[in-house]
């Protein structure tokens, strides 16, 4: 099934604007969406415990090893620390500082645990086993609601330090007003505590899947591909990021070698001007793989009922 492809334009003059008119000179991309086919069971998230525990407790023991060999090869090399003690004394605070996230890893390791519940009504969502103690984050499917200043009803947003995707939507609280909530892609906060879910993609299908029940709701295209999902098929498709590491890579790659050229007669603004060129063609290079990789994921997806 081909999706349709609709150009409308806007009404400025009406309080609420309707989502298939909302984006002047716009391209949308409908996809009909069969709720019979919705898949009205309960999916539960299995947290991936021995490989998180083993990530954990080994970049433990990796800091920990490093933290006591620091004083140790420092008495190797300076067998006389009476005399000069300060090469021991920097030694041993800085295997201190490493040993301080030694233990985070560590803790980090013994908690090691994540939950996800996905129902036809609901989303939750947290951190431990989810079974002594089951407190996190729900999100109703029902009061995700359209937000009209903003280009899409859901779309992929990037957050925290190491910008980590996470799906944004506008999500109605129960005194009325309406507030930006978000999933969090990998479908858990902290990545210490998990750092995947065996069926990960099944529930990223099960979660997008609920949400396009959600009739006329503007969805941003790059959050099916950062997922993976096709929207129409609902069937796995390959993932953007690794091509982009590659990409990066390489960049950063030819920016060493470009380096390595470089003496001290070298003009700056050929310098300036090599380097900019190359990081330019990596990212000219990530648009066209996009561009061909992902030819119907630059249009605003709504799904609407068969």
């Amino acid at each position: 099934m081909n999706p349709k492809l609709t150009k409308q334009r806007v009404s400025v003059s009406r309080s609420h604007v309707n989502p298939a008119t909302r984006h002047q000179d716009s391209v949308m991309r409908i996809i009909a969406f069969n709720s019979i086919d919705r898949q009205d069971r309960s999916l539960t998230g299995i947290p991936d415990i021995t490989a998180t525990r083993c990530m954990c407790f080994g970049i433990a023991i990796l800091l920990s090893c490093v933290a006591l060999m620091l004083p140790a090869l420092t008495i190797l090399i300076r067998p006389s620390p009476d005399q000069d003690p300060v090469a021991l004394i920097v030694a041993t605070l800085l295997a201190a500082m490493l040993l301080v996230p030694a233990f985070m890893f560590t803790r980090a390791g013994l908690l090691a645990g994540a939950w996800i519940t996905i129902t036809p009504q609901s989303v939750e969502y947290g951190a431990g086993n989810g079974i002594v103690e089951k407190q996190g984050t729900k999100i109703e499917w029902a009061r995700i609601a359209s937000d009209q200043m903003t280009r899409y009803d859901v779309r992929l947003i990037l957050k925290g330090p190491v910008r980590e995707p996470r799906i944004a939507f506008g999500y109605k609280m129960h005194d009325g007003t309406q507030s930006e909530r978000s999933l969090p892609m990998t479908l858990r906060e902290r990545g210490m505590q998990c750092i995947w879910f065996v069926n990960a993609d099944a529930l990223r299908i099960a979660l997008l899947h609920n949400m396009a029940a959600r009739s006329n709701l503007l969805f941003d295209p790059d959050i099916f591909v950062e997922a993976g999902i096709d929207p129409e098929t609902w069937h796995l498709m390959p993932k953007p990021r690794k091509v982009e590491w590659a990409i990066a890579i390489a960049s950063m790659a030819t920016v060493l070698i470009f380096g390595s050229f470089i003496s001290a007669t070298t003009s700056v603004v050929l310098v300036v001007g090599g380097v900019f060129a190359i990081l330019g063609l990596g990212l000219l290079a990530t648009y066209i793989f996009r561009k061909r990789a992902y030819p119907g994921f630059h249009h605003v997806i709504c799904f609407r009922e068969s």
